[in-house]
């Protein structure tokens, strides 16, 4: 192996050679996100109505399932969140987790829940007659999106690359020790040409060293020197 591979460089390497994950992340934010939003906007709007009351009365998705349908994809949003601050495993972990949630807002817009009057804020006749609405068809669709967005993140999450989290591992990676000694030396250590001229073999650089300036090297023209 290469001197000169470091694990930021393998990490590169094996994303580089996964490109069916490059879009993937973007494409699982995109999907959380709008999900995620349609969500909480069918959540919010009626999904019943009571045509025959004496007042207009309509009932929200909250309102109908106390609650749920705003908290499922609020915990989707978290987990999603989530994704993003943790590494492989975590992030399985993260997307396991949104996949059941969104699962859990799919049942819902599929069974939209009829409101009864422990639900119902206002008093409600007996044999009133609630009337569905087209809005939990919307919350079932937003329902797809965040379960898709949660199955790129289960799958393909693990795969993605941590340039970030890398980079504060090697700081601390570091030895403090050998900073100052480097300082001392005049040397700047974070001078990537520094220390490719510590690894250099020493047999090459002063084979380097004295073919400058000596006799026999070879001139720019191409010349040998007497």
């Amino acid at each position: 192996m290469p001197d000169n591979l470091t694990p930021d460089t393998l990490r590169d390497a094996d994303a580089s050679s996964n490109p069916p994950t490059t879009w993937t992340r973007p494409a699982w934010l995109a999907l959380t996100a709008v999900g995620g939003a349609l969500a909480f906007l069918a959540a919010s709007q009626g999904w019943w109505t009571v045509p025959d009351a004496t007042v207009a009365v309509k009932v929200t998705g909250s309102t109908a399932s106390s609650g749920l349908a705003a908290v499922l994809p609020a915990a989707v949003l978290a987990a999603g969140l989530l994704g993003l601050v943790v590494r492989r495993v975590g992030r399985l972990i993260a997307g396991l987790l949104a996949v059941l949630l969104s699962a859990g807002a799919v049942a819902l817009g599929i069974l939209r829940p009829r409101p009864d009057r422990l639900t119902m804020n206002a008093p409600m006749p007996a044999n009133a007659t609630y009337q569905g609405t087209a809005w939990p068809w919307l919350y079932l669709g937003a329902g797809v999106l965040m379960l898709a967005g949660a199955v790129l993140l289960a799958v393909c999450g693990p795969r993605w690359p941590a340039r970030t989290a890398a980079r504060f591992e090697r700081s601390a990676a570091d030895d403090p020790a050998a900073w100052w000694k480097e300082l001392d030396a005049g040397h700047d250590p974070t001078d990537a040409d520094v220390a490719d001229s510590e690894g250099a073999d020493p047999a090459v650089a002063d084979a380097e060293t004295s073919g400058s300036g000596t006799p026999g090297s070879v001139a720019p023209d191409g010349a040998r020197e007497t």
